[in-house]
């Protein structure tokens, strides 16, 4: 038997700028290499958020995985996807071709300079709480009642609206 730790943890997984569809499936694929199991929310386009000029629209989506990485090196190990992608750091809220975020560790809780968890803004955004509610409902009820409960009220079909300006595409990429 392992004495290895295993962290259970959910990564929002975003993109606005360049081949969405391919820096997305890049992040899959190495949060994939990265697990014991993995799972994926469905596939959401949203209006970007907080920003200050034009951009396109992001594709959004949630994986939960269950790895060995502790919450430190599993940022740093994001940060790293993330250059590797072309992410360029500097204003806030401007467009990139990959965010990668730890929304939450299973247990575990952090208020560091580098990390904090759980993710701050979860709870207030629909573009979050949408593919939350994919793979864990339970978590998206219990962080964010009122907006998990406004998203289940609307109708889950491809291209509708499942709240302000997060709309559902379906079944993550192929």
């Amino acid at each position: 038997m392992s004495s290895e730790k295993i962290y259970r943890c959910l990564v929002a997984i975003g993109s606005n700028l360049g081949d969405r569809d391919a820096y997305v499936k890049v992040a899959i694929a190495e949060l994939e290499g990265i697990s014991s199991f993995f799972m994926i929310s469905n596939l959401y386009e949203t209006a970007p958020v907080g920003t200050l000029g034009e951009q396109g629209k992001y594709l959004n989506l949630v994986a939960l995985l269950v790895t060995t990485l502790d919450p430190d090196a599993l940022i740093d190990y994001l940060l790293d996807i993330e250059a590797k992608n072309q992410r360029v750091r500097g204003e806030i809220n401007a467009a990139r071709t990959l965010d990668l975020d730890i929304l939450y560790v299973y247990g575990f809780s952090s208020k560091t300079e580098k990390l904090i968890l759980p993710h701050p803004r979860m709870a207030e955004r629909a573009f979050v709480i949408a593919p939350l509610l994919d793979v864990d409902p339970v978590l998206a009820f219990s962080i964010s009642p009122k907006l998990a409960d406004s998203i289940v009220r609307r109708e889950k079909a491809i291209g509708r609206e499942v709240a302000d300006g997060v709309v559902f595409l379906g079944q993550h990429l192929q």
